[in-house]
């Protein structure tokens, strides 16, 4: 039973099989003096003996049935395999669970490489081995510094989120440090965050935050107040956002934590820029970047850089706009964070539409669908399919359009599906199929009015609502729906008339008037300009 035992602990994570140096390495607290050789020739035996147990011999010795026999043979000696044994006098380590695994860690802890090699998920072997054996032998808290480690510095940063969600989820309810716990909910919570569920991670973020307030942990609190505060920002749900901004605000400031302070203007000038108060915004990012300059502190400026450029291209400024975007997409790219070089890139190529510039677009945009799919970030998928179908709508090719639309539209995204719902049918209604667009602009105006439940001060939200109901207004020969898409268009330019937001207004709406056979538009096009007020 404890060849058997230890052979299990030792059986590696991804190929299933017990690597001998690995064997040996845990047997020999519980054995001394075995040799490698005699060890080998134990687990032949063992094999031609016990064949249902074990599967090959030596460097391929497993057990045979895989994670169920290894669990069910450990289980086993749990019960039964830890009595006290005795060699020339001396007493024995007990063979248990946790004896086991604890060396089983410790062998894989020893096989680490330096982190200036780590690159890949490869390049972290031992340690995800080392995390199995510690919950293994069910050593949670123990697994949960080791993934503080590996966890947000380099799987997030890399973006193997699902990886990361499941190891966390692994050590729910068996930690007993509470500063452990409260840090992996937390991070728990901003994994489910970059897969796209929102309300799993206001969850478990919620818990963190009352574990950091129930301890007095100030600077952990401010940590769970900013994620929560980009929760529901993720969600449109601006008056909350904004609550728990301040109160992150208050707390950095209090604590003098001026990088703090400075991320926390950067979130209340996002907040604004999405009320279409885009000074205020602009002043918020200004003061924000100061500070990221003043603490040499690259990560912030490269947010600030970043929130810039979009500002300046719903400004209809898109010079500024592109050199902002440049400057955070190469920031993201020294720091290696893909999920920014993802999300920036998306931002450059919608600058990029907007002045004509196609093929970079599509390039651009290529890059970071390609980047969000290998990490698994969904929920840019979303964004950066929604931008790339309008890049199709507008260079003519709807089945393109249409495709891209329906491949973006498999990630539910709030914020977003408005848009990639109107993208969906104006692609329809080009290429003649009327009822699929009606359905499609009906849908957009379901997620878009549910948004401006949200914010009702969001322009860009009217505008895409505007553009189904002017799709509605062809597709179902309706001076009702048209009139429905003028009043928005003038509300939306009551919050902001910003000249970047207009022309984007105009291109995608000059492309869905081409199907306006019976002239039901006419008009629409001088309530998103202003020229009706004159």
């Amino acid at each position: 039973m404890r060849a058997l035992a230890v052979l299990g602990a030792a059986q590696a994570v991804d190929a299933g099989l017990a690597n001998l140096e690995a064997v040996h390495f845990i047997l020999e607290p519980f054995t001394p003096g075995l040799m490698p050789g005699a060890l080998g020739e134990r687990l032949h035996r063992l094999a031609a003996t016990h064949p249902a147990l074990v599967s090959g011999a030596g460097e391929q010795a497993a057990l045979a049935g895989g994670e169920e026999m290894r669990e069910a043979v450990l289980l086993a000696m749990d019960q039964e395999g830890a009595t006290e044994s005795t060699l020339d006098g001396h007493r024995l380590p007990r063979v248990t669970r946790r004896a086991l695994c604890a060396r089983a860690a410790r062998f894989f802890e020893k096989k680490r490489t330096a982190p200036d090699t780590w690159q890949t998920l490869q390049d972290l072997t031992p340690q995800l081995a080392e995390f199995e054996m510690h919950c293994l032998g069910e050593n949670y808290d123990a697994a949960a510094r080791l993934l503080a480690e590996i966890g947000f510095p380099y799987l997030m940063r890399w973006g193997h989120y699902a990886v990361l969600a499941a190891m966390r989820e692994r050590l729910l309810g068996h930690l007993t440090d509470l500063e452990l716990q409260q840090s992996n909910l937390g991070e728990l919570g901003s994994v489910y965050a970059s897969l796209g569920d929102n309300q799993k991670a206001i969850r478990f973020q919620e818990q963190a935050l009352a574990l950091a307030q129930a301890r007095g942990d100030a600077a952990n609190e401010h940590v769970w107040l900013s994620n929560l505060g980009n929760r529901y920002l993720s969600l449109g749900q601006l008056e909350s956002a904004m609550l728990y901004y301040s109160a992150a605000m208050r707390n950095a400031e209090a604590r003098q934590d001026l990088r703090g302070v400075c991320f926390d203007y950067i979130a209340l000038g996002t907040c604004n820029a999405q009320l279409g108060l885009l000074d205020v915004a602009r002043e918020w990012y200004e003061k924000a970047q100061d500070i990221a300059r003043t603490l040499g502190d690259v990560i912030a400026e490269g947010y600030c850089h970043a929130n810039l450029g979009i500002v300046y291209t719903t400004l209809g400024m898109p010079t500024r706009a592109i050199a902002h975007h440049d400057q955070a997409i190469a920031i993201a790219q020294d720091l290696g964070s893909r999920l920014e070089q993802s999300r920036r890139m998306s931002n450059l190529a919608e600058t990029l539409l907007a002045i004509g510039q196609f093929d970079e677009a599509f390039e651009t945009l290529r890059e970071a669908k390609d980047i969000a799919t290998s990490i698994g970030y969904k929920r840019g998928l979303n964004f950066s399919g929604g931008i790339l179908t309008t890049a199709y709508l507008l260079t003519g090719d709807f089945t393109a359009a249409r495709s891209a639309a329906e491949e973006a539209g498999q990630v539910d995204t709030p914020q977003n599906n408005h848009n990639v719902m109107v993208g969906l049918g104006i692609a329809a209604l080009r290429l003649g199929d009327f009822d699929t667009a009606a359905n499609n602009f009906l849908m957009a105006i379901q997620e878009g009015e549910e948004q401006l439940d949200q914010n009702q001060r969001s322009a860009e939200t009217m505008v895409a609502v505007g553009m189904a109901h002017a799709g509605l207004a062809i597709c179902r020969d309706s001076a009702v729906e048209a009139d429905r898409a003028v009043d928005l268009f003038v509300a939306a330019r009551a919050v902001s008339s910003a000249p970047g937001l207009i022309q984007r207004s105009l291109l995608i709406f000059d492309v869905l008037a081409a199907a306006d056979a019976h002239g039901r538009l006419d008009g629409v096009r001088e309530a998103i300009t202003g020229a009706e007020s004159g």
